[in-house]
């Protein structure tokens, strides 16, 4: 997560449709990028990580975040081998 970067990201996710769009937040971490994503609009939104351990916390802040219908997280060895 980036604080140099929060205004660019709060401007994307500003342009996010209610009624379409789907966002790949790889290397999602805690999930902040996919689950704003979700909040602003993104009608699905895929986690990435590679850590089970952050996968499993991303899993958690989306539940927190009453966003699981619109988001999916998935916990992959490598993600640029998934891509």
């Amino acid at each position: 997560w980036s604080f140099a970067l929060e205004e660019h990201k709060r401007e994307l996710a500003a342009l996010l449709s209610p009624t379409e769009g789907t966002v790949l937040d790889a290397w999602s971490h805690l999930g902040q990028w996919g689950i704003r994503c979700a909040r602003a609009g993104a009608q699905e939104v895929v986690l990435l990580e590679e850590s089970l351990g952050f996968a499993k916390l991303s899993r958690d802040n989306v539940e927190r975040n009453g966003v699981e219908e619109r988001c999916t997280v998935l916990h992959r060895g490598s993600v640029l081998d998934e891509l």
